[in-house]
């Protein structure tokens, strides 16, 4: 595929998908390296949950190490994945893009307004369906704000994979 039969949005994401140094997008080599991420992904992810659902119950600190292990082990493997098949410079490379800030204002814009439009069209829709509108929680609206500025770190490092 050429750079110009691209839509705007693959070329969003194409630029995004740059190394810094690099004319050419990451991709991997082949379908193998895209199973093997898959494999490895659920090996580890379905072992650390259902040894919690069967064995660990999750409020115990090693079920609760595990909850997270799981959740966090498509960017482990990927990582691992990259650093063993390219080393430093991919790492590098894909860590970058939990940084990177300068995209297009679409993506600002989508990024804080899907959550509030999923939420407010299933609102909706149950209020359609029973007449009764849900329970939004009783967490002060001025909180949101704070809580998604400390949270976002950490759920960036799951977003990697």
């Amino acid at each position: 595929m050429l750079k110009g039969d691209l839509s705007p949005i693959e070329a969003d994401i194409c630029k995004c998908c740059l190394a810094e140094n690099d004319a050419t997008p990451y991709n991997a080599d082949s379908v193998g390296d895209l199973l093997k991420f898959f494999l490895l992904t659920f090996a580890v992810t379905w072992t650390c949950f259902i040894t919690v659902a069967v064995a660990i119950p999750a409020e115990k600190p090693l079920g609760y190490a595990l909850v997270l292990l799981g959740a966090y082990a498509p960017s482990y493997v990927a990582v691992s994945l990259i650093a063993w098949r390219e080393g430093q410079r991919g790492v590098r490379a894909i860590l970058r893009h939990i940084v990177q800030w300068q995209v297009a204002m679409r993506w600002y814009v989508f990024a804080l307004f899907y959550m509030v439009a999923i939420k407010l069209t299933v609102a909706l829709i149950l209020r359609a369906s029973t007449g009764t509108w849900p329970r939004f929680g009783t967490t002060p609206w001025y909180l949101i704000p704070l809580a998604i500025t400390f949270s976002t770190p950490f759920q960036a490092g799951e977003e990697i994979g």
